[in-house]
């Protein structure tokens, strides 16, 4: 049989037939065909010695303990890349560590091309450039945590054709991810969101259109609330799972990495939620010939230059971490003094974002001007107080709602009545106290209204 290195259970050493089954299910055809005495003098073997222990994480990214970034080609410990041994696990001092997550594969590239700069800010302008610093703090969200106590959400949103999706894949890509740009939270169950926001540490888990409603041949499933993910922001625990023995035991595992939204519309949410959110909204304000071309470039360097952008950072970890705490206290400080009156949140949250924006330069070279960082930080501090003024009025939606109704009352003022197709929104028996809609019905007559006017 071909060589295969397993992690032994203790079941699995109970008696012959479970060692047996045990290589069965765990090795490329392995059996056990000894008594129990042969089990015994392996265990006294095995166990009477000094043996070899190896950590098998449950996850792809930063271990806490060891300090050694875990991933499915090796590892990073102190800035300095480990290769797996022959045995498969990654070795540095005392710690004996690797990865036991099978679903996330990584492609390992240590050529990068600084260059690319150019052609990312052409295709998506500073929110794009917003995302990739979050993007880069988010590979020492653990660590940022330790020292800060907590590390934002990320909400990305903007009309379709506007380049969420492209900017999301390019960044896994940068990762050595490929054609991945998240999950959608509200077609898993809840035992397979829970094990998506666990499986990786130090990295993004991106949801995607997580606000949707599910009508048809989702019911069971239903929509997901995203204040569940007030306790992530801070590296709490989601949710807690089961333990699968007889018994009332949980396990309720750590959030080691960071949460970003992708949607069309923002999310809806308590205070509290919002508040943990830096917010950047796509449009195609720079859409022209050039971005065009930039975003083709783009495509063809996936694969090859791009996932060194991994090796290239966690190779000076140590430098660029420290970096980051240095621009945070003068950071913190200037957003403070243009912030006037913003929630002390909100401050920090866009000063830790920006503090990684001036860390860039050690990614991407002099691709980084001080243009690109004052522009940056402009729009990183209009955009806390795009978000401060969000907490203070309705939801959009909301908002555009009245606005469509209180518009078609002005128009009944101006023309001193009800003009000729016009439908009549409110149904309560005293207009002039009460508000009464029918949803179902407001929805036809604005649909009747786009028709006659050729929308």
């Amino acid at each position: 049989n071909p060589e295969t290195f397993v992690a032994l259970e203790g079941r699995a050493l109970q008696s012959p037939a479970g060692f047996s089954s045990f290589l069965l299910n765990n090795s490329s055809g392995g059996s056990f065909d000894g008594n129990a005495y042969d089990l015994k003098s392996f265990r006294d073997n095995w166990f009477n010695w000094r043996i070899c222990e190896v950590r098998s994480m449950p996850f792809v990214g930063y271990d806490k303990a060891s300090g050694i970034y875990i991933l499915p080609f090796g590892g990073y410990h102190q800035s300095r890349f480990l290769k797996l041994n022959k045995d498969g696990y990654i070795e540095s001092g005392k710690h004996k560590v690797k990865t036991g997550l099978k679903s996330i594969q990584l492609d390992h590239n240590e050529k990068f091309e600084p260059e690319l700069f150019k052609h990312f800010m052409a295709s998506f302008s500073y929110n794009g450039l917003t995302f990739l610093c979050w993007w880069l703090g988010t590979l020492f969200a653990e660590q940022i945590r330790a020292k800060q106590k907590s590390w934002p959400f990320m909400e990305l949103t903007g009309d379709q054709g506007a380049g969420k999706s492209t900017v999301i894949e390019f960044c896994y890509s940068l990762l050595g991810r490929d054609n991945y740009e998240g999950f959608d939270p509200s077609k898993a169950t809840n035992a397979g969101r829970a094990r998506n926001f666990v499986q990786v540490s130090n990295m993004p888990v991106m949801l995607i259109e997580g606000d949707r409603n599910s009508e048809q041949g989702n019911a069971k499933k239903g929509t997901f609330d995203f204040d569940e993910l007030k306790t992530a922001y801070d590296g709490r625990p989601v949710r807690a799972l089961g333990v699968a023995k007889r018994g009332s035991d949980t396990e309720e595992l750590p959030f080691r990495g960071a949460i970003g939204f992708a949607q069309n519309s923002t999310v809806d949410g308590s205070e509290a939620l919002l508040s943990r959110i830096v917010h950047c909204h796509c449009d195609r304000s720079h859409h022209n010939e050039d971005s065009a071309k930039s975003v083709d470039a783009l495509h063809k360097l996936k694969g090859e230059g791009v996932s060194g952008f991994l090796h290239l950072v966690l190779s000076q970890a140590d430098n660029i971490f420290g970096k980051y705490l240095k621009h945070f206290d003068k950071t913190l400080a200037e957003f403070k003094e243009a912030l006037p009156g913003v929630q002390n949140r909100l401050v920090l949250n866009h000063a830790q974002v920006y503090a990684w924006g001036l860390c860039l330069p050690e990614v991407f070279g002099k691709n980084v001007t001080r243009e690109h960082l004052s522009s940056l930080k402009q729009h990183i501090i209009n955009r806390a107080k795009d978000r401060q003024n969000r907490l203070k009025s309705d939801h959009p939606m909301v908002a555009k709602f009245w606005d469509i109704y209180e518009a078609e009352n002005e128009l009944v003022d101006r023309t001193h009545g009800q003009p000729e197709n016009y439908c009549v929104f409110n149904h309560h028996a005293k207009p002039e106290s009460y508000i009464a809609i029918n949803l179902v019905d407001f929805e036809k007559k604005c649909r009747q209204r786009m028709v006659g006017q050729g929308l």
